[in-house]
């Protein structure tokens, strides 16, 4: 079900993944190449565990060495996706204070330190030996009974810890400017899918992390896979919506001091090493970038809407 579903969020969403990816005229940087591993190298490898899930030619010894595949598999693509929702948060964060410069080294570390366990994990990683009685041949991961719960259940417990801490720097972040005046489509919709995505997969993680320490072996990780796949689907949902967003022209604000912010920003402007969400700047320097279509509205602000001209 899980597969069927990215399989088929990837076909109709195909059209703005062309519009905003391939003929896209901005620099493409880190972000859009890890989008690109995880729209097209995760359906194409997950097609080697459905084939050991239904196949009936395993033996044991092949299974054992397979359920590392399998494991891996599944870490890389959480952990690609994982680094995508770190990139949001240096976005968020580039232009605050310098001690918050460290939020996203701190969040980059605990991503480490995250890598390492699940690595050792996989170590651990066996087969599950089915009943034969059950019918059952597939060949599934399971973690060695030696290891404590905590241990075992960390595979889903800790990206659902660091999926948390990602939700609370964006509120922090994104909710004083959503609710002040004049609020942006790039920063509501950093909110907004934001919100979406940590509902989505607190669910999953939740459910896997509970299966995990409660189920018999032979379903302990029957969850892993949903995550696995509605996570990429999820994350390649909310790139493409970003994007989408951030194709819009600029539309500026200027205060009585003359000072202007950004209320809509292309999504130029978020090239990896260079991303502005808020920008204060006098008007000799806003127009060497932008083309500027002034308008006065009936309450006497000034609205200066400016289309980014890329360079």
């Amino acid at each position: 079900m899980s597969y069927t579903i990215l399989i088929w969020d990837h076909i109709i969403t195909f059209s703005d993944e062309v519009e905003h990816i391939w003929l896209s005229s901005n620099k493409k940087c880190l972000a859009t190449y890890l989008f690109l591993f995880n729209r097209y190298v995760t359906p194409i490898a997950f097609i080697i565990n459905l084939y050991a899930y239904f196949s009936t030619n395993w033996t044991l010894q092949r299974c054992d060495h397979f359920v590392r595949y399998e494991g891996a598999m599944h870490a890389i693509e959480i952990y690609v996706v994982a680094y995508m929702m770190l990139l949001r948060v240096k976005a968020l964060y580039h232009q605050a204070s310098p001690v918050c410069i460290w939020i996203p080294r701190c969040l980059r570390g605990l991503l480490v330190l995250e890598i390492g366990v699940t690595a050792f994990l996989l170590f651990h990683g066996q087969a599950v030996i089915h009943n034969p009685s059950s019918g059952v041949e597939a060949c599934t991961m399971i973690f060695d009974k030696k290891l404590n719960v905590a241990a075992s259940s960390s595979f889903a417990w800790m990206p659902l810890f660091y999926d948390t801490i990602v939700l609370g720097l964006t509120l922090y972040r994104t909710l004083p400017q959503v609710k002040g005046r004049g609020t942006g489509s790039i920063v509501a919709r950093l909110l907004h899918d934001g919100i979406l995505y940590f509902c989505v997969i607190f669910a999953l993680a939740l459910s896997l992390t509970l299966m995990i320490i409660l189920a018999p072996p032979g379903v302990k990780n029957i969850m892993g896979q949903a995550e696995q796949l509605i996570t990429v689907a999820m994350m390649s949902r909310i790139t493409l919506s970003l994007k989408k967003a951030g194709m819009r022209p600029c539309e500026l604000e200027m205060g009585s001091t003359g000072a202007i912010r950004i209320v809509q920003c292309p999504e130029s402007t978020f090239a990896e090493d260079n991303v502005t969400l808020e920008w204060v700047a006098g008007p000799s320097c806003v127009t060497d970038a932008y083309s500027v279509d002034e308008e006065t509205v009936p309450d006497g602000q000034k609205i200066i809407r400016l289309r980014w001209e890329e360079t």
